[in-house]
């Protein structure tokens, strides 16, 4: 990760030095991004970017983090839904990700990249980012256990593990209904010509299983509808 050194910069040559190192790995997989171009476009010795981070990996990581973290402040904030159901909240979560993606297509590619491109540590980036983003999904299913829309019996680590992951996995569910190949994602960035709609009936589908559950609603046998007694005859 980073070292003092590169937090010791000025504000807008760190800035500057981050917004080219992200669009040269957004524009090439991590093997083909080149250190050298970075730094002529930066116009800053070539020894400086290894004072700043131990090598291209570290500094590879440290633009996933910052892309994390850029989507999370997005997402804080974007104006929220005026309901505070904990199942409306999280339908608004998936919409304002797409929305991010468009708004931000360099740190979006940069991500699409990592997941759908060619990378060698491709396991610990995904673990980075689904754990940085698993403290506010926690936050929200606290919230959402607190006001009753999450069953007080569900354990919270378990909710928190099962929204977290739905997230992570669902631009592959959209990929397969769209018809889309990822890897397209990885080159081109957010595709303009998405159909929206699609996209928000999917929303629509998980947050009903999500909120109803997956098992059958029927009515209790006359077995199971009949109480025990416990009073002695």
């Amino acid at each position: 990760m980073p070292t003092q050194t590169f937090f010791n910069l000025p504000d807008n040559k760190r800035q500057k030095f981050v917004e080219i190192a992200i669009s040269e790995f957004a524009r090439h997989d991590y093997n083909s991004a080149s250190i050298t171009k970075i730094v002529a476009t930066a116009k800053i010795a070539k020894g400086s970017v290894y004072q700043y981070f131990k090598d291209k990996k570290g500094l590879y990581l440290y633009l996933i983090e910052f892309a994390t973290e850029e989507k999370l402040t997005f997402l804080k904030n974007t104006e929220q839904p005026e309901s505070a159901n904990f199942f409306d909240y999280l339908r608004w979560l998936f919409h304002a990700s797409v929305l991010f993606d468009f708004e931000h297509p360099t740190l979006s590619q940069l991500v699409y990249r990592a997941r759908y491109g060619t990378l060698p540590f491709r396991d610990q980036v995904l673990a980075q980012t689904k754990k940085a983003s698993s403290g506010y999904i926690e936050q929200l299913v606290e919230r959402g256990i607190a006001q009753g829309d999450i069953d007080r019996d569900i354990e919270p680590d378990l909710a928190t593990y099962m929204v977290n992951t739905l997230a992570s996995e669902i631009g592959s569910l959209i990929f397969d209904r769209l018809e889309i190949d990822p890897h397209r994602l990885a080159e081109e960035g957010p595709l303009a010509d998405i159909d929206m709609k699609v996209i928000e009936q999917i929303f629509d589908e998980l947050l009903q299983v999500l909120e109803r559950g997956m098992g059958r609603k029927t009515k209790p046998s006359m077995k199971q509808a009949k109480a025990p007694s416990s009073a002695k005859t």
